[in-house]
């Protein structure tokens, strides 16, 4: 499920640039990413998670201006074309989903994806520190479902 959010927010004052520039941020810490200028879009995993996204939103509107939201199904958004001047642009992929339910299906987790290993940053290597003594833990308890999202090419 994703939601798309349009908003159309007044910039002629010191003030509303300052509310547009707040409301925009909190967006980004919610988890939204740019897909025009003033068109956001997030994925949610359930209807509840959406309606949750969708309450966050309202909790930090701006006092002026406008925001819509769509609500539409991963396969609805799938469908999207996009077009870019008079060269057709390759679209962005929707991120896959994968459940893990129990320890048998934690190994499917370590199968490659489409993901090109160029666009990954590398990977910064820990410094060696000196053993130190560590108080016996508890096993922890692994919970049985999981949701992570692979962003595919």
């Amino acid at each position: 499920m994703w939601l798309v959010l349009m908003f159309d927010l007044p910039v002629d004052t010191k003030r509303a640039r300052k509310d547009y520039t707040v409301f925009r941020k909190n967006l980004l810490k919610d988890g939204f990413t740019m897909m025009q200028f003033s068109v956001m879009t997030r994925h949610c995993p359930t209807e509840e998670n959406a309606e949750v996204h969708r309450k966050r939103v309202r909790g930090f509107l701006p006092p002026d201006g406008e925001v819509r939201i769509l609500t539409f199904t991963d396969k609805q958004f799938g469908r999207m074309q996009v077009f870019n001047g008079r060269v057709r642009a390759a679209t962005e992929s929707t991120p896959q989903q994968l459940t893990i339910f129990d320890k048998d299906t934690i190994k499917t987790f370590g199968q490659t994806s489409k993901t090109s290993k160029t666009s990954r940053k590398p990977r910064e290597k820990p410094k060696k520190q000196p053993p130190r003594a560590q108080p016996e833990r508890e096993e922890k308890v692994v919970p049985q479902t999981c949701n992570f999202w692979v962003d595919s090419e």
